[in-house]
């Protein structure tokens, strides 16, 4: 095994994986497992009879691979559009023994083009904020996290072995952007990938995800635009990474929170969604605005973002 695989375990599947610009580990608590309250949600849904699960920005493949491990009776796709990415995505998809997983090299959006691409988003159109506070974030995320107030539903991952430790993710984090300046790739510059409506490509494929996760670093919203159609007709959960607003593309915080409760979803925000306890904290309609005020956040949301949940009402 390289030294670029590493041994991970969750909800008490195991699987390995190859990270070679050790991104899993530079967004990884210290002291905790990748997102743990992500799969720990997430589990359950995959193991329901007749599962499929779209896994939309999959990087190197970390939650594909996990999913079709830990479900192994789900249908599971990849989507990822950078080509040096999905070169990893089916390295690490063999080393797993996982050929049945569909790869989808395409980026989601909300009308078929081409469209120019950075790092992992397609380009956002505004000007970058600036530092997002990193030292205040890592300060607040190793201090013991409040129970939130209100009606709340608690989310208790499983015991992991795959904890990342303070010092090893200080030295990923540090190191990063000297690699950038170093040794640059084709990836941290501007070029252009395809674009496909969700939509069309499920109407193409036959293929009916039940289950969405969307964590494409600003393109949220493109990404909803494009599945009027399967929010209405199969999607029953939606798991979303909600970014910061420097990072958007084309829509903002409100309107992508509102897409989904307009189809008909209960909506919760899945707080401490990187730690390995967390809590679902409804949204209703009427708190939108409050939570999509971005001056209402707090440092480890403005470096680590916030996470939502939204399920079908039955």
């Amino acid at each position: 095994m390289t030294t670029d695989v590493k041994v991970y375990d969750a909800e008490g599947t195991a699987f390995v994986l190859s990270d070679p610009d050790l991104s899993t580990l530079r967004d990884t608590l210290p002291g905790h497992a990748y997102e743990p309250v992500v799969l720990a949600l997430l589990g359950p849904l995959l193991r329901q009879p007749g599962a499929v699960f779209a896994d939309i920005g999959a990087l190197y493949g970390y939650l594909t691979v996990w999913a079709a491990r830990h479900a192994p009776e789900a249908t599971v796709v990849a989507f990822e559009p950078e080509a040096s990415y999905v070169d990893v995505l089916r390295r690490n998809l063999a080393l797993n023994n996982l050929p049945e997983v569909r790869v989808e090299q395409v980026a989601l959006v909300d009308e078929e083009g081409t469209f120019d691409f950075i790092t992992k988003t397609i380009m956002p159109q505004v000007a970058s904020t600036g530092p997002r506070g990193y030292l205040r974030a890592l300060r607040r995320s190793l201090l013991p996290q409040p129970t939130p107030n209100g009606p709340l539903e608690p989310i208790v991952a499983a015991p992991s072995q795959s904890r990342v430790g303070l010092l090893p993710f200080l030295a990923a984090t540090a190191a990063h952007p000297v690699r950038i300046q170093l040794q640059p790739r084709a990836v941290d510059r501007t070029h252009q990938v395809p674009g496909i409506t969700f939509d069309d490509w499920s109407a193409r494929s036959g293929i009916r995800p039940t289950i969405v996760k969307i964590d494409v670093h600003g393109g949220e919203g493109m990404v909803l635009g494009g599945m009027a159609a399967a929010l209405r007709d199969h999607v029953q959960h939606v798991l979303l990474e909600l970014h910061t607003r420097d990072l958007l593309v084309k829509y903002d915080h409100r309107s992508i929170l509102r897409t989904l409760l307009s189809a008909g979803f209960d909506l919760f925000e899945v707080r401490g969604f990187r730690s390995s306890k967390g809590w679902l904290a409804p949204v209703p309609e009427s708190a939108v605005d409050r939570v999509a005020d971005q001056s209402t956040w707090s440092p480890i949301d403005l470096y680590f973002m916030k996470f939502f949940y939204a399920r079908r009402q039955t």
